[in-house]
């Protein structure tokens, strides 16, 4: 390839990001789950684990031979009940990515893992159950 011409490549989302099933404990209270890109997972006392979530996982083709690359997040995002009837809102931050360096093979393919933080309102606001859903925007450069 020249220098400064740009190169396709594709990236696969192979594992989404999931916090778990959780329980708020005081809803007057600000609740926090972590589920980190290096595979870690925290809480606060405000929130009740009933499954584990998971950091999402995504891999990288046609990319650039051995080369270093970053991976640059939206930092708003908020998740939302997607089943009607009126509940909190759940905000994500605090996005991390693992490994700190990526690069590429030499056959022009790798992977990469994205964690975050979500917190509940507080406040008093309730949460029903069912599945939450939420999308955030990330950006991949060579």
């Amino acid at each position: 390839m020249l220098p400064g011409f740009a190169q396709a490549f594709t990236v696969t989302e192979v594992d989404d990001l999931r916090f778990g099933e959780l329980i708020t404990r005081n809803p007057a209270a600000v609740g926090r789950v972590t589920v980190a890109a290096d595979g870690s997972f925290s809480n606060n006392a405000e929130i009740i684990v009933v499954s584990l979530g998971q950091r999402a996982r995504y891999s990288i083709s046609g990319a650039p031979l051995s080369t270093v690359f970053t991976v640059t997040i939206d930092a708003n995002t908020n998740v939302t009940r997607t089943l009607g009837g009126t509940t909190g809102l759940f905000t994500v931050d605090n996005f991390t990515i693992f490994p700190a360096v990526l690069t590429s093979t030499p056959a022009g393919t790798g992977s990469f893992f994205i964690g975050a933080r979500v917190n509940t309102q507080g406040g008093g606001t309730a949460y029903l159950d069912g599945a939450y859903d939420g999308t955030y925007d990330f950006t991949v450069n060579f």
